[in-house]
């Protein structure tokens, strides 16, 4: 089967409603189509968007339980009691317990804070911890980021007779712990007109409602770059009040007096950038996590809170070795986990990895998950077993709800939590093949391989024209990007490379030069280093890029940042042996027919780009259609628009040589072999392109006598199948050549680089044989007995046989006879016509 390496949707916007925007607010026509495609239409709505005030936060009395949550604090403070906040190890925890000290520290001193140790405790409240606290004099708890499934912890607190305030965001039920406050946005009962926020958003409508309660106005300038740090830490959705915060904190980041923020900037690096979501979420944000992930988050909260500066940025120098330490267990379990995929699962057949292995480091698994996730594109599962018990943490893509379908696994698992894309479990170790297999096959009933295809859905096609300094710099307007306002991208289609070389460590990322229409543009593409191989000064390729601005010595220049690389399926096509061996197969076996009856055929006489589309358009619109098509040219630029159509018309088709391996609602199948085919299956026929000859044509159509066939007539095919012929069809003394290349080897077994091969062939010989020529001789040396021989990736293996005692005469070999006689026999335009025509005037 032939498989798509990637999937391109580009959003359909109103063109009427983007011409409106675009002279309303005077921005140009690009920036207009992303707005419209992030759902922000009104005029109004745009320009609230476009200027998020922190005078349109919203009431924070709002959230259910505040009023008493500000009246118990402000108590607490009067009386001069012991109040604890205790927060979770990750970013969002961590910030969210920072925030809350810094402010509760202007009204009082009798504020700490309690962190639980991620490897030992575990997240979220716990009865040890509340020991702890009570035994240090702690009188009232606000929990932040966590706490919304502490029922019994909750309790344990009344009984022990400490107060116990719950400020959490994730998803909660309808019972909620009895706790004497609890503050969600997402509780059921709730009319909070944003249920986004992170877990630091919640505390900060906390600090919102204490300052409107006792009159005191917040530090936002100290306070708000924090709380952009974690909600964008947190990848929770970017609009709303989570866009106020983000947009305002992260210009207020460049003022801040918070001296924690300030020495993180220096140690990483970023004290005279612009700073963006980017930087928050790869540079900042990991830093923060690592320590989490290693049981010392307490150290961050003491990095956001302390005055002193040298005291910042000793504990920042700490949070960035502890994160290289991170990073370095991170590669290893990385490596590790890729060793593992690559010797013991088969890609083929497992959608679902499902990885484990002796003590790994359970607080990294989930960063490595995320990473097998992204390169594979499908769900992954890591595992560290500690004894006989392995923690897990798991990634997944859109198509395929990790708790959902854990959830019916749960028989299996000591315990699991998560939510769509990302969870955590405890199994057993013996359990774990049970599981694999258990999850694999809820995944097979679920995913289509073609789920497991990554799909970019991009905001417009756009001309090289378009990519200029003024469109970088307007679409930054529309900054911060992350969840539901992604960073904005486009399809750049028939660029060609002029300069290609690869940059950073190990050559991990890929610098391109490209140009068209006489303009050049520089990109980069991070983590794509591996193409370097692949592509070629004076290739053409379509690129998936968001517009960006590099700033070098204070000199500014445009430049994209490489999403995807998308190059033609000839390309694809020609490294592999499918379509040579269906054509080969196909003429091997054709005999010519004397007569046949039929009364089905439609001639459809049309250019080949209306071909195409009609082809799309039928696709979409039916069901129970066989496409044939018959030259890998043709096929190569049909599987070039189909990958622009995005997963949902793809899912409805399965292409194959020869044979359907599935059927599909509708089945592209080249060259086929008819009797392998079911005809009941069919209530359409297209044939795409002409048959090479007549007999091959009367055989479909006679096979194919109950249901209408559409035979497309397009004038260029007729020479696309005499080039393709001749292209393919090697002289005596090319067969010769390449067999006297094996041979001289002395050995048995060979494994050849196709193309540094056929390089060297040409540079010693002047004899330039291309892929496809190189295919059809192989398949000659097979039938003749010479030699046997499989292709894998961009290696050839060779078995060579005895040579045998008696000349072979290759005309006489069959597959070499027929496709001789198929360049002589091959259909032009007018015989073609002639003989269509009068089978549509009998019908």
């Amino acid at each position: 089967m032939i498989k798509f390496s990637s999937l391109v949707k580009i959003a359909e916007s109103d063109n009427s409603a983007v011409e409106k925007l675009s002279k309303a607010l005077n921005i140009s026509r690009l920036t207009s189509k992303v707005m419209i495609n992030r759902g922000i239409i009104d005029i109004e709505e745009v320009e609230e968007f476009l200027n998020p005030n922190i005078e349109d936060f919203l009431d924070p009395f709002l959230l259910m339980d505040m009023d008493i949550a500000v009246d118990r604090i402000i108590e607490a403070i009067h009386k001069g009691e012991n109040i604890w906040i205790y927060g979770d190890y990750d970013v969002d925890g961590v910030t969210s317990t920072s925030i809350l000290i810094l402010y509760l520290k202007t009204l009082c001193e009798n504020v700490q804070f309690y962190i639980p140790d991620r490897m030992t405790e575990g997240y979220g409240l716990n009865n040890e911890a509340i020991d702890y606290i009570k035994g240090n004099g702690g009188e009232l708890i606000i929990s932040v980021d966590c706490g919304i499934k502490s029922f019994d912890v909750a309790e344990y607190c009344r009984a022990i007779g400490i107060d116990l305030i719950i400020t959490d965001h994730h998803t909660c039920d309808e019972e909620l712990p009895k706790a004497l406050a609890v503050i969600n946005p997402n509780r059921l009962d709730s009319d909070y007109p944003f249920k986004k926020l992170a877990g630091v958003g919640v505390a900060l409508k906390l600090i919102q409602a204490l300052a409107l309660k006792i009159d005191t106005k917040i530090d936002y300038r100290n306070i708000l770059p924090i709380v952009a740090i974690g909600t964008v830490a947190d990848v929770v959705s970017l609009t709303g009040e989570n866009r106020i915060i983000v947009k305002n904190g992260l210009y207020m980041i460049k003022y801040t007096d918070n001296q924690g923020v300030n020495a993180l900037l220096e140690v990483t690096g970023l004290g005279n950038k612009e700073i963006n979501s980017g930087h928050i979420g790869f540079v900042i944000g990991p830093r923060i996590n690592a320590t989490g992930r290693i049981g010392m988050a307490k150290y961050a909260v003491h990095l956001f809170t302390t005055k002193n500066y040298n005291e910042a940025m000793r504990l920042a120098n700490m949070l960035d070795e502890e994160n290289i330490k991170r990073q370095n267990i991170e590669a290893k379990i990385l490596e590790e986990a890729e060793y593992i995929i690559n010797k013991e699962v088969d890609l083929d057949k497992d959608k679902i990895l499902v990885i484990a292995s002796e003590n790994w480091h359970s607080g990294v698994i989930g960063i490595v998950s995320s990473r097998i996730t992204e390169k594979y594109h499908r769900p992954s599962i890591l595992i560290s077993i500690e004894g006989d018990e392995g923690r897990g943490s798991a990634r997944s893509i859109s198509s395929f709800d990790l708790y959902e379908n854990l959830s019916k696994c749960k028989d299996l698992l000591i315990k699991f939590g998560g939510h769509r894309q990302a969870a955590g479990l405890t199994i057993k170790k013996d359990e774990i093949d049970k599981f694999r297999k258990r999850i694999n096959n809820i995944a097979d009933e679920i995913l289509d391989e073609i789920d497991l295809v990554p799909q970019s859905i991009v905001d417009a096609e756009i001309d090289i024209e378009e990519v200029i300094l003024d469109s970088a710099k307007e679409l930054k307007l529309l900054e911060p990007f992350g969840i539901n306002n992604p960073s904005p991208i486009f399809l750049l289609r028939g660029i060609l490379i002029k300069a290609i070389r690869p940059i950073g460590k190990d050559g991990k990322h890929l610098k391109l030069t490209i140009m068209k229409a006489d303009q050049y543009v520089d990109c980069i593409g991070f983590n794509f280093g591996s193409y370097y191989n692949d592509l070629k000064i004076g290739q053409k390729i379509d690129l998936v890029v968001s517009i960006d601005i590099n700033d070098f010595l204070g000199q500014q220049s445009v430049q994209l940042i490489i999403r995807d690389i998308i190059t033609s399926y000839k390309e694809k096509l020609e490294k592999s042996g499918g379509y040579i061996n269906s054509l080969l197969s196909i003429l091997e076996g054709i005999d010519k027919k004397n007569d046949f009856c039929s009364n089905n055929v439609i001639i459809k006489n049309q250019s080949d780009d209306e071909r195409t589309s009609y082809i799309i358009n039928t696709i979409k619109e039916n069901d129970s259609i066989l496409i044939i098509i018959n030259n890998i040219f043709n096929l190569g630029k049909l599987l070039n628009t189909m990958q622009y159509e995005g997963r949902d018309l793809v899912k409805k088709v399965g292409i194959s040589y020869n044979a359907p391996i599935e059927h599909k609602s509708c089945d592209i199948i080249i060259n086929p072999t008819l009797n392998r085919l079911n005809m009941k299956n069919y209530k359409k026929v297209i044939l795409y392109d002409m048959c090479f000859n007549e007999s091959y044509l009367m055989e479909i159509i006679d096979f194919f006598k109950h249901v209408t066939v559409q035979v497309q007539v397009v004038e260029s095919d007729f020479t696309n199948n005499r080039f393709l012929i001749e292209y393919i069809l090697p002289k005596i003394d090319d067969i010769r050549l390449i067999y006297k290349t094996f041979i001289s080897r002395k050995e048995e077994y060979l494994r050849i680089e196709t193309d540094k091969y056929l390089n060297s062939l040409a540079d010693k010989t002047n004899n330039n044989i291309n892929r496809l020529k190189l295919l059809t001789i192989l398949v000659i040396l097979k039938k003749a007995e010479l030699l046997d021989y499989t292709i894998k990736n961009e290696f050839l293996f060779v078995k060579m046989f005895s040579m045998p005692n008696n000349k072979i005469d290759m005309y006489r070999v069959t597959v070499y006879e027929k496709l001789n006689g198929a360049l002589a026999e091959i259909f032009n335009l007018k015989t073609a016509l002639n003989f269509l025509t009068k089978l549509e005037e009998e019908a």
